[in-house]
């Protein structure tokens, strides 16, 4: 019998050599290769994406890096929406920095990017708002009017006003009869603003001259009253010309009401530290709305807001908290010397606790001498600034009950401009008008 062949049970012969299997490793082959170029070829991609992510989890990202890697994009706009669906402060506003400034250049950028202008142009920071509204605006996009036109509605008077000057700049009179309401607003620079936008959309000198009325400083009684006379006057006559309009469209927006972005972060596990260097939590205000004004002592704009900030308190009643956190402990920040001069502050300090030590003392002497109502803290390392861009003095944030974001603005405001802008987000924590002088 022949030894080579197999028994019956189809075995190789005992002590015959099992063949190789080369064809299972010849469809393996092409596995490795695919796998290994994979890994060779995705190397950039990798660390691209490494990049972005590094980007979007810090939390003060490096401006000279994401314009690099902007710059470098192809297409920016995968890039952009990475950077701003992080819904960070200082994610979207180099976003919309990096938008305008291309804009002048590629407006197509602009309308790749569609969902992120029209939420851009109703998010929470002034600034930001600003930036994307003229972006629109320079592109030539669709929906810049329409979002111009919901800033005429909103509660803070700064934001009517970049609504009327956007509006005015892309030359749009059919907002004619939006812009004639707000000749009736609360605020006087929105109504002089309105006044003036209406003179020139409708190409006619209603002799209004807010510029008169809100420079009074140096004026003598007798060119004051002959300001607010002749403003009054043109006011009157402004008002005049419009009743006198043919019939029009007058589906004019809803006043009180008020767009925003849906895109909010919560800020509530922020910590900083009182003037007895205990820690505060912004929960421990939970339930309570918060509006948060970086201010340091030296800060001239951040001294004229301070009177208005004390007469809001006083309105309030503990409604909305209020906390002036103090950048002074900041190294680098500049203090003020007891005899007025100024100091570039800690950048010699042996260490930080030296510096919120030195911060302190300035402090308490700061809210004696400029009878401070509301509460002092202090955020030494500059740590929670960075989360709203606050190293641009003053700046104010306003956090909602639930610690998320309802409003950035950078500059001061008076204690009417605060109010509204509280009336018209948080209508439930505002006592009405009526039913505080029925207090009173």
């Amino acid at each position: 019998m022949d030894t080579t062949e197999s028994n019956s049970a189809g075995l190789p012969p005992e002590g015959a050599q099992r063949p190789v299997k080369k064809s299972r490793r010849i469809r393996l082959l092409p596995f490795l290769i695919a796998i290994l170029a994979a890994i060779l070829l995705g190397k950039d991609w990798l660390l691209h994406e490494a990049d972005i992510i590094g980007i979007v989890v810090s939390d003060s990202p490096d401006e000279t890096m994401f314009l690099e890697m902007a710059m470098a994009e192809t297409k920016p706009d995968y890039f952009l929406t990475r950077v701003w669906d992080s819904g960070k402060i200082p994610h979207r506003k180099l976003v919309a920095k990096f938008i305008h400034w291309r804009t002048f250049e590629k407006t197509e950028l602009v309308h790749a990017i569609t969902p992120i202008m029209r939420e851009g142009a109703l998010d929470a920071d002034q600034s930001t708002r600003e930036l994307m509204l003229n972006s629109m605006l320079t592109a030539n996009h669709p929906d810049w009017y329409s979002m111009a036109r919901l800033q005429l509605i909103d509660p803070d008077p700064a934001v009517r006003i970049l609504g009327l000057d956007v509006i005015r700049r892309g030359k749009a009179t059919k907002s004619i009869p939006d812009i004639a309401r707000l000749l009736n607003d609360p605020d006087i620079h929105v109504l002089t603003r309105a006044g003036t936008t209406l003179s020139f959309l409708a190409d006619r000198d209603f002799g209004m001259r807010g510029k008169n009325i809100l420079q009074f400083v140096g004026m003598s009684p007798e060119q004051l009253f002959d300001a607010h006379r002749n403003f009054e006057a043109g006011l009157n006559e402004t008002k005049a010309w419009w009743d006198k309009q043919l019939p029009v469209d007058r589906n004019i927006l809803p006043y009180g009401e008020h767009a925003e972005s849906q895109s909010r972060r919560s800020y509530g596990r922020l910590v900083f530290l009182d003037l007895k260097k205990r820690k505060i939590s912004l929960s421990s205000f939970e339930g309570k709305p918060i509006l948060i004004n970086f201010w340091t002592i030296w800060c001239e704009t951040c001294a004229t807001e301070i009177p208005h900030l004390n007469e809001l308190a006083d309105r309030l009643q503990n409604r909305v908290i209020i906390l002036g956190v103090s950048l002074d402990a900041l190294p680098g920040s500049c203090s003020v010397k007891a005899h007025g001069d100024h100091e570039h502050g800690h950048e010699n300090s042996e260490n930080l606790a030296d510096a919120v030590d030195a911060a302190i003392i300035k402090l308490n002497q700061a809210v004696e001498e400029r009878k401070i109502t509301y509460q002092i803290l202090l955020d030494p390392a500059g740590a929670n600034a960075r989360h709203f861009n606050g190293t641009e003095i003053p700046t104010n944030i306003l956090l909602g009950p639930d610690g998320k974001l309802l409003r950035r603005f950078h500059g001061m405001r008076n204690a009417n401009g605060f109010e509204s802008i509280l009336r018209g987000l948080l209508p439930n924590y505002i006592v009405p008008d009526n039913v505080a002088q029925v207090q009173e």
